[in-house]
């Protein structure tokens, strides 16, 4: 599949509004370079420690529709991993799966303790579009308004500052 720079942007913008991504991907369907048929959604996942930030992208994308998965140490809440990408109907990729803190201690080996605790009570999210390739594009648009990248249209409530509060209590 082809590398996505265009959601470079989105990733920035969401990195600096407080929401560290480490890993996202963009949504395609087609055949691969191995012949086999990928559907890929699009994707998003990282930690935020904001609560507000946190309710903001919750409720965006449970009112577009997204598929969200949340893993919470405060809270106690854990969801299961989303599947993002298929080859041939067969799942290859899942976004929010558990990361143990064995996990994390090997993905970031040097990260300075306050840090490390700061990611580790962070909420794990991921965002993923429920529908492969184009149509799944729409994750970023909406992610965009949450952050910003996006103003001046009226239509779009995360331009508000008190967009906020919780859609649903976790």
């Amino acid at each position: 599949m082809r590398q996505e720079v265009s959601l470079i942007p989105s990733l920035a913008a969401l990195n600096r509004a407080g929401f560290l991504t480490i890993a996202s991907q963009p949504g395609e369907a087609g055949t691969g370079d191995d012949g086999l048929w990928w559907e890929q959604r699009a994707a998003v996942e990282g930690f935020v420690s904001d609560r507000t930030l946190y309710y903001r992208l919750l409720q965006a994308a449970e009112e577009a529709g997204l598929d969200v998965a949340v893993d919470d140490v405060q809270v106690g809440t854990y969801d299961r991993g989303i599947i993002a990408t298929t080859v041939d109907g067969e799942p290859v990729t899942e976004f929010g799966a558990r990361l143990s803190y064995r996990d994390m201690r090997t993905i970031w080996p040097v990260i300075r303790e306050e840090a490390f605790v700061s990611l580790a009570t962070a909420v794990r999210m991921a965002i993923v579009a429920p529908e492969p390739g184009i149509e799944g594009e729409r994750l970023w648009p909406v992610l965009d308004f949450v952050t910003g990248l996006r103003q001046h249209d009226p239509d779009n409530p995360w331009n508000s500052p008190d967009a906020g509060e919780p859609a649903r209590e976790r």
